[in-house]
């Protein structure tokens, strides 16, 4: 886990001659320009990771410590037991979160996460390869994609979807592709009036999720009114 040429976190596994059991090995380390190869870092950062990173998924049955006794390489002289489902368990864990998960659930906060990062990454590549170009022509572009596609991709994805997932998935995905925005441009702080704003529109996109969900299509429309005046607001300089 990581990069070859970074940090990363390594495992090794060990098959058993007798017994139904693998031994793992795990230990951080780094690329080291100086030697030409890894130089391990330590063993209980890596063993912490692997864990955490194991603890709550389902095929997973306990994790827990066991000392050894023998201190050394790092160890402290714990070793680390992870205790696996039966296979049947593991199918029906599998059948579970199957119903619990669709690509619908994916593709909505993908879509408007892809659209906002989208357009904010065509922009600057597009300033970057036609220098010569006016900065509005891009916008006249850009834009109406920004404005008109997060609502009509809600009111398709999210139809006929249970509402209140759809509209976590909504709101969660479209507010991180908020965030990710600014950070992408450097913003550190955010003024007021313009995080109300923002707060807002992700609550219009949640109205249309909801309304889209539930078949309502007044509340869908009033979803979509409600996002298309704040986006007026917003070019008449009231934000």
């Amino acid at each position: 886990m990581g990069t070859y040429f970074g940090q990363r976190t390594h495992l090794r596994a060990y098959s058993s001659r007798s017994g139904n059991w693998t031994a793992l090995q795990t230990h951080t380390e780094y690329w080291d320009w100086f030697r030409v190869r890894h130089t391990v870092t330590g063993v209980a950062a890596g063993a912490r990771f692997v864990e955490h990173d194991l603890r709550d998924e389902p095929f997973v049955t306990r994790v827990t410590r066991t000392h050894h006794g023998h201190r050394g390489g790092g160890s402290g002289g714990w070793w680390t037991v992870i205790g696996l489902a039966p296979a049947l368990v593991l199918v029906g864990s599998a059948a579970r979160l199957s119903d619990q998960w669709s690509l619908e659930d994916v593709a909505l906060p993908g879509a408007l996460l892809g659209v906002v990062l989208g357009v904010r990454g065509w922009g600057l590549a597009a300033e970057t390869v036609f220098p010569g170009v006016t900065p509005k022509l891009f916008v006249v572009i850009g834009y109406p994609i920004l404005a008109v596609t997060p609502p009509v991709l809600v009111t398709v994805l999210a139809a006929d979807r249970p509402a209140k997932r759809v509209v976590s998935l909504t709101a969660s995905g479209f507010a991180t592709g908020i965030v990710l925005d600014m950070a992408l441009v450097g913003v550190r702080r955010v003024p007021t009036r313009l995080a109300y704003h923002r707060v807002a529109l992700v609550a219009a996109l949640v109205v249309v999720a909801f309304g889209s969900a539930r078949g309502h299509r007044r509340l869908n429309l009033v979803g979509v009114v409600a996002w298309l005046s704040l986006l007026v607001a917003s070019l008449l300089g009231v934000v």
